[in-house]
């Protein structure tokens, strides 16, 4: 291997879970609450597990795809 590729830096790549979260709230505009996110997500076709799981969020307001990340992964 030449050492130009095998010096190459590739951007991360965001894991599986986070692209399907981001279509699944594509067009959102924060914030948000989880009855939201749940409508938002069904009308972009995300898995039901997804539906699911963000319907079940705590009440509260979410700022950001970050913040509902979080929430996610701190309930998973």
């Amino acid at each position: 291997m030449a050492d130009s590729q095998r010096d190459t830096v590739r951007p991360a790549e965001p894991a599986p879970e986070a692209e399907v979260l981001q279509r699944a709230l594509s067009g959102a505009i924060f914030p948000l609450e989880p009855r939201q996110l749940d409508l938002l997500a069904g009308e972009n076709e995300a898995p039901a597990e997804l539906r699911s799981r963000l319907s079940s969020l705590a009440r509260r307001e979410y700022g950001s795809l970050g913040d509902v990340e979080a929430a996610l992964a701190s309930v998973a």
